[in-house]
């Protein structure tokens, strides 16, 4: 599995006297990037990972589903991919063993290459009450065909 991993940098100015008249101030050349800076790209399987259940009781299950996110960032359509209820673990890869592919990728193993997707979840209490969806969130791009494969 190929992990992703997120750097940020930070320029300081920095001051070098104790005299307001004699500070020298400066941020060196500095490149954030060199590519348009987005959503986490990562493979057509990728791991979910939950954050811990708040609630009454404690967490019995959770689902997630995954839908195509359009250029304004807003979900496109029903989900392509709905999760098996979850209850043992804060995290789940999106396959047919944990899940199913719904809609256009109904007859796929895998969320389809370079496309950009919101996740959403819901949680069930110990006593039975599900949680409504979360919002449409934590937007991620899947990989290029040539990317998956070269890996």
């Amino acid at each position: 599995m190929t992990k992703t991993h997120v750097a940020i940098v930070f320029a300081c100015l920095t001051c070098f006297s104790a005299r307001a008249d004699d500070q020298a101030r400066w941020i060196d050349n500095l490149v954030i990037s060199t590519k348009p800076i987005g959503p986490v790209v990562c493979s057509t399987n990728p791991t979910i990972l939950k954050t811990s259940y708040i609630g009454p009781g404690y967490q019995h299950s959770w689902q997630a589903e995954i839908a195509e996110k359009d250029s304004m960032g807003a979900a496109v359509g029903d989900p392509v991919w709905r999760s098996l209820m979850q209850a043992d673990s804060n995290q789940v890869t999106i396959n047919l063993e944990n899940g199913e592919f719904l809609g256009r990728l109904s007859q796929s193993s895998s969320l389809a290459n370079d496309t950009s997707y919101l996740i959403r979840v819901r949680q069930r209490s110990s006593n039975g009450q599900w949680s409504l969806w979360s919002d449409w969130h934590q937007p991620f791009q899947t990989k290029t065909a040539n990317e998956e494969s070269s890996e």
